[in-house]
């Protein structure tokens, strides 16, 4: 069965899927590095235990999700590999890929396997000095190019999705609707860390609706909260028109959280990284709906 290779990549309108061109003594060590690399992550010994953001499992577990919806984009390409346009890669416009991974399609039994490795703007080989060790001496890498993992991330497989980490995979593909829907005491949680502050706990307990409850359940499973300020929170979120209120307490910055339900829901969205910015264009995106939102200041640009 032969093994396609692709990239997954931020574009105008959201994402898209470009396909990896490979000479054929690549191709076959690809193919070898990713089954040996899906081997090792699939290990029978691995309990599979259903995903649920208030666990993290523990290096004999994998947390799975049966009948995951993936991306339309995403199969297709899998199923049909020569409808995707080849990935390029040009040092003056880098693409901004989440995901590199490999598609195998049986026809015949209409079943398709995926395997997706993690990736960052740090493996893409398209600015700076290069270098390369070579008989003996170092060498300048003209081209441009990009580095793999040396393991996966995730598997989709038989229609289950199969990871380890919650932080990693929602890099790359939505799983935020297999959340639980957060109970009012992991709402209260949040909204008592001491990140936040909320005037009206009861308001935001009877206007948090399903959606709403399972961003709670996400943001808190996510742990970004112990990783970001309020203040960076209010600056970044600038960009995408989002007026993030912040005030003392305690004698520390603390972000308010709305009291009206639509820029709550806009704050949660924010914190649980729904919103991105076109490389190219500086355009910005909303990523779960993959629509292009307003962008309060044009002149912005990408970071």
């Amino acid at each position: 069965m032969t093994t396609s290779f692709y990239a997954a990549v931020n574009e105008k309108g959201g994402m898209a899927v470009k396909r990896i061109h490979t000479s054929q003594p690549l191709q076959d060590e690809l193919t070898g590095s990713f089954e040996s690399q899906a081997a090792e992550f699939l290990s029978a010994d691995l309990d599979r235990i259903p995903f649920d953001g208030r666990y993290k499992v523990d290096e004999s577990e994998l947390f799975i999700i049966s009948d995951f919806k993936l991306s339309d984009i995403i199969l297709s390409a899998a199923k049909i590999p020569q409808q995707c346009q080849s990935l390029v890669l040009k040092q003056a416009t880098p693409p901004a890929v989440r995901s590199i991974f490999a598609a195998q399609h049986d026809a015949q039994a209409d079943s398709t396997t995926i395997w997706f490795q993690a990736f960052n703007r740090s493996r893409l080989l398209v600015t700076g000095m290069t270098i390369l060790f070579q008989q003996n001496t170092f060498q300048k890498l003209n081209n441009a190019g990009l580095t793999l993992d040396s393991k996966l991330a995730a598997v989709y497989q038989d229609g289950n999705l199969l990871f380890r980490s919650y932080s990693t995979v929602k890099s790359f593909l939505d799983v935020t609707e297999y959340f639980h829907e957060a109970t009012n005491e992991e709402i209260t949680s949040v909204l008592h860390c001491p990140f936040v502050s909320c005037d009206d706990e009861e308001a935001v307990l009877d206007f948090a609706d399903a959606w709403m409850r399972k961003r709670f359940s996400a943001l808190k499973a996510s742990g970004i909260l112990d990783r970001v300020t309020p203040r960076k929170v209010a600056n970044k979120a600038k960009k995408f028109g989002l007026n993030c209120q912040i005030k003392k307490k305690d004698g520390k910055n603390v972000l308010v959280f709305p009291m009206d339900k639509k820029e709550a829901k806009r704050l949660l969205s924010f914190l649980n990284e729904g919103y991105y910015v076109g490389e190219l264009t500086g355009a910005l995106y909303q990523s779960n709906s993959q629509t292009q939102i307003p962008n309060p200041s044009p002149a912005a640009p990408a970071e």
